[in-house]
């Protein structure tokens, strides 16, 4: 069900965005390659955080490791075939890659991060519901929690936080702030691009506080923060300082 939530995810956010192309008068079609490209960029970088993560965990545990029996080939292999994935790594490589598509093609960057900020946290939401069945990015004991006993990732026989499906309606709610702030913001070209960088301040708070609320252990842990809030922090100065205080906050390129 991980699986299939992840790709009713993909198509939901991709027909989403093309719904939202004749509001901002852009093709449709444009918005589904772009969405494409986007997709493939997230499953890149999704594995490729995951990956660096589990590697500097290796490298902080080092001895640890070595005194458990573990060698060389058992570190690469959990590397690439059970560090998972993580979605800030997901969400670099999604815009990654459509930024990639709209250079391609001279689109302008803007309109098109417009259509699609609203479909980040649509997908984000779906997906979580895939990690909730699943039973992985659990969340901490809790005797208001349920019990994950066939999940190839959660603790049997303890009652774990639902914060997946916590961080899901967050997504949502997410989701209808932009476009509450998309109706009602001024229309000056100032003002494009906005979409997405609402998105990346309010999912960056977000996520920094729900952390709290994770059990899982392989998202990363220094000096009691984790992976996801390091790069929270990091994502919510760059967005506030350009969303507040920078007029031409994403490079404008004319649609062809």
């Amino acid at each position: 069900m991980y699986g299939v939530m992840c790709v009713l995810a993909a198509f939901v956010a991709a027909g989403f965005a093309a719904l939202r192309a004749k509001k901002y008068a852009v093709e449709a079609h444009d918005v589904v390659y772009m969405s494409i490209f986007a997709i493939i960029g997230a499953i890149i970088g999704a594995k490729a955080l995951a990956v660096v993560s589990f590697l500097i965990q290796v490298v902080l545990h080092w001895g640890e490791i070595i005194k458990a029996g573990f060698g060389l080939w058992d570190v690469i292999y959990g590397a690439f075939a059970e560090s998972g994935i993580v979605f800030f790594g997901g969400l670099i490589g999604g815009t990654l890659g459509g930024l990639i598509y709209l250079k391609m093609y001279k689109l302008s960057i803007p309109v098109f991060v417009d259509v699609a900020a609203p479909c980040i946290p649509l997908a984000h939401a779906i997906g979580r519901i895939g990690c909730f069945l699943a039973g992985c990015c659990y969340g901490i004991e809790s005797p208001y929690g349920l019990e994950f006993n066939h999940s190839p990732a959660a603790p049997a026989n303890i009652r774990l936080l639902p914060i997946q499906l916590i961080e899901s309606d967050v997504n949502l709610l997410i989701m209808a702030i932009i476009l509450i702030y998309e109706r009602f913001r001024s229309e000056k070209s100032d003002n494009r691009g906005k979409n997405l960088l609402l998105y990346l301040i309010l999912y960056s708070i977000s996520r920094f506080v729900l952390e709290f609320w994770r059990g899982d252990a392989v998202r990363g842990l220094y000096f009691g923060v984790s992976t996801s809030q390091i790069i929270s922090v990091l994502i919510f100065t760059f967005a506030i300082c350009l969303f507040l205080f920078n007029k031409n906050a994403i490079d404008k390129t004319e649609i062809r």
